[in-house]
């Protein structure tokens, strides 16, 4: 598995541009680099092989739209 956590910027709660930060105070300063402004979080678990490789984007689990469901 692959886990990714995004933020978006610009945009409603869920949805938007959106940047890659360790955390979100580094997604604020980024955002703030940019004029823009971080208006939710993305965390997704991505399926693959072990060494990363047969990425299936198809299959992410998006743990934001669970929570909202």
């Amino acid at each position: 598995m692959i886990y990714t956590t995004h933020y978006y910027v610009n945009g409603f709660r869920w949805s938007g541009d959106r940047i890659s930060a360790i955390n979100w105070t580094d997604a604020e300063y980024q955002a703030s680099i940019k004029g823009l402004h971080v208006t939710g979080k993305l965390i997704q678990e991505i399926p693959c092989d072990d060494n990363g490789d047969n990425i299936q984007w198809d299959n992410a689990i998006d743990y934001n739209e669970i929570e909202n469901n």
